[in-house]
Formats: C-alpha cells, sequence, structure tokens
C-alpha cells in the first residue's frame, strides 16, 4: 500500500473500516475512528489530514486489530467508567458489563460513608484494577486494598492506581485460600476486617472461542468445576473470612451462574443474596451481606 503525503483522516478512517469488517470486527467503523484519535491525540475535524508518519502508524495498529490483538492491547489503555486505564498483553481486560459490579460496589460504600464510616474496600482478583480503582476514585473515603494471584496483575494495579492517581495497596496473594490470603494482608498490613468487597472473579465454563478473549490469561478466564464456580465460590468463602458485620460482597457472574451462586451465598449463611441485571438485562452479578451479628475478625 502506497504511503500518502497527506491523507484526508476521513478516507483513513474509511479504508480502516474496510480492513477491519473484512477482519470480522463488528463495530468496524467506530474502532477505525477510535483508533485514528489515538494516534492523533483528539477527535479529527471534518476536515483534517493525516501526514504520512501519522498514516503509517494508524495503519500499523489497524493491521494489529485486523489480526485480531484486542483494541485495548492494541491502544494500550482501556476505558472503564470514568477512567483510562493501562491495558497490556497478560491481564485482563475489563469489559463494560463489569462497570454495573462497579456501580454497585460504589453505592455500597456510599453507604458505609453515609454512616460516618471509611469503608474499607477489598478487590479480589483485581487484575487491572478497575473494580477496584472505581471505586475508590469515586468514592475518595474508601480505603482501598487489592489482589492478584498474578505478578503481572499486580504490577498493572499499582501502575493504574498512580497513573489515575487514588491510594491503593496491592498485594500479591491467592484469593481462594482465605487463610493464606489473610497471611498476606497480615504481613502487608495490620489486619482488619473489610466493608466491601468487589470482585470479577473466573467463571468461564468452557474454551472461549472469540479471538479476543482468547488473549486474555486462562487463569483470570476460567473458575473451574462443571459449572464455572469453583473459583467463584472459594472468593466468597475468603470474604466472609474477612468481612465486618454488615459488610456487601459484590460479584460479577456468568448469565447461567445466578442461581447457583444466590445459593453458595446462603450456605455461607449471607443474608439477602440477590442476582442484579446487566444493561442487557442479562444476570450478571451477586450482591449479598454479611449478617450484623457476624464475629469480627482479630488483628
Amino acid at each position: 500500500m502506497k504511503i500518502p503525503e497527506n491523507a484526508a483522516v476521513r478516507t483513513a478512517i474509511n479504508d480502516a473500516a474496510f480492513v477491519l469488517s473484512e477482519a470480522g470486527i463488528g463495530n468496524a467503523r467506530g474502532e477505525a475512528t477510535l483508533l485514528a484519535e489515538h494516534v492523533l491525540g483528539h477527535r479529527p475535524g471534518s476536515s483534517e489530514r493525516m501526514d504520512s508518519e501519522k498514516w503509517q502508524e494508524f495503519f500499523s495498529l489497524v493491521g494489529q486489530r485486523a489480526r485480531r490483538v484486542p483494541l485495548q492491547h492494541v491502544m494500550g489503555i482501556m476505558y472503564f467508567r470514568h477512567l483510562t486505564l493501562h491495558a497490556r498483553s497478560g491481564v485482563f481486560v475489563a469489559r463494560p458489563e463489569t462497570e454495573m459490579v462497579a456501580e454497585a460496589a460504589i453505592d455500597a460504600a456510599r453507604e458505609w460513608v453515609a454512616r460516618g464510616v471509611s469503608p474499607r474496600v477489598l478487590d479480589l482478583g483485581c487484575g487491572s484494577g478497575a473494580l477496584g480503582l472505581s471505586v475508590v476514585s469515586e468514592v475518595p473515603q474508601t480505603l482501598l486494598t487489592a489482589v492478584d494471584i498474578s505478578p503481572a496483575a499486580v504490577e498493572l494495579t499499582e501502575e493504574n492506581a498512580k497513573f489515575v492517581g487514588v491510594p491503593a495497596r496491592v498485594i500479591l496473594a491467592d484469593a481462594t485460600q482465605p487463610e493464606a490470603l489473610r497471611e498476606a494482608l497480615r504481613s502487608e498490613m495490620s489486619l482488619a476486617a473489610f466493608h466491601v468487597f468487589a470482585t470479577n472473579p473466573p467463571y468461564v465454563i468452557e474454551a472461549v472461542t472469540q479471538p479476543e478473549a482468547s488473549a486474555d490469561p486462562p487463569a483470570a478466564l476460567y473458575g473451574g468445576g462443571p459449572d464455572g464456580l469453583e473459583i467463584p465460590r472459594r472468593f466468597l468463602v475468603s470474604a466472609v473470612a474477612l468481612a465486618t458485620p454488615g459488610a456487601t460482597i459484590v460479584m460479577e457472574h456468568g448469565e447461567t451462574q445466578g442461581e447457583a451462586l444466590v445459593e453458595a451465598a446462603r450456605e455461607l449463611g449471607l443474608e439477602n443474596p440477590v442476582t442484579r441485571p446487566d444493561l442487557a438485562g442479562c444476570p450478571r452479578f451477586l450482591v449479598a451481606k454479611t449478617p450484623e451479628s457476624l464475629t469480627r475478625i482479630e488483628s
């Protein structure tokens, strides 16, 4: 392809949209426009032109996306609620439906603030940090701790906390092992019970077929067991072990897993467990509370 000296941005976007559409990407024009904005650093005007250097950079990114590299990895950033976060290969990319999970955790944190409490929030399996960082950015009184078993995820969450300018304690730990998690927290901080738990655990049951999803690390996708809920159930046990009385647990799940997860919550003695829908109306996340009579963990 000949590199033009001074191409119209509109023409470049049209050509890129065709390439992406041929690659099987549904929102080809929207993604082509986002890539153009990313390269230019601003939303292009209707008559704006693109020099040869920018044109070459733009179509290099378009080529990556046409090979089904996730858009967030191509750009190196992802958008989540009000945040712009760094994204990279090897760490799970937060999806739009998870924004409703964040909203429920934010609401729970605000309830504690209204009671005069600075809520301690624990993001279990934090990945990029999108969930927990959303809570602390929108509820500044929050004291955020984030844990993940992946060193790459811990590193990226720490990086994103600095990038968006919010405080966060990020710890390398296995959230499926309550005692090990407690010890990891004890070694990093004076152990305290948490008021809000926000988590998007692995819960996928079968092998993913979407190319973009297959770019996520398997450990962040597959929940284990015949129903995909082996790890989510363990996360629930860990949350109960570290919860203050009346704590709220918010956990994402798949469309068919809501009833089973509600039952798991009931078996652990959690109160009023319900599954709530995402913006598409699909059952998407569990909300449950620990009893007000729950015995506090001793530091």
